[in-house]
Order: structure tokens, then sequence, then C-alpha cells
């Protein structure tokens, strides 16, 4: 199966990546590269910096593919709430 995975240089992305990979599946990897890194791009994952606010690009990707993970959308969901995460000791 091919699978979108947003925000693919970052921590949670990167590590899903490479378990659809390992697992066999194709995939085909988005990020606007605001905080994530590209050595956490799997080479064996199909590459595009894009932002996920590119309606128009979003679309073009969302059209060739069968299922997809929008993690990059749920985390610019929370940042725009503005939560924080406290810590207390």
């Amino acid at each position: 199966m091919k699978y979108l995975v947003t925000g693919a240089a970052g921590f949670i992305g990167s590590h899903l990546m490479d378990t659809l990979i390992a697992q066999g599946h194709q995939v085909v990897a988005l990020d606007n590269m605001a905080t994530g890194k590209r050595s956490h791009i799997n080479p064996a994952a199909e590459f595009h910096e894009a932002d996920f606010a590119d309606e128009a690009k979003i679309n073009l990707f969302l059209k060739a593919l069968m299922e997809c993970f929008m993690l990059e959308r749920w985390l610019a969901f929370s940042r725009h709430l503005k939560i924080q995460t406290f810590i207390f000791s």
C-alpha cells in the first residue's frame, strides 16, 4: 500500500515512515522543514518539501494515495490552540 506521511522529517513522522517502509509499504514523505531534519527522511521514501497549508499541492498528493496519515495537521491544530504542557516538580 502507498501512504502519505506528513511531518515526515519530525520525530514521530520519521518513525512512522520507517515502520511503514520496514513493513514493505511505499511512503510519500511530506514536510515543510520548519522544525524537521532532512536526516530523518528515509532514503526509500519519496520526499517532497511542501507545507500542509498549501491546499492545491496537498490535493495533488491525496488524489494519488489510498491512505493518509496526517500527523502534522494535528500538531498544527494544537499549536493553533496554544496548548501548553506544564511540568510540575
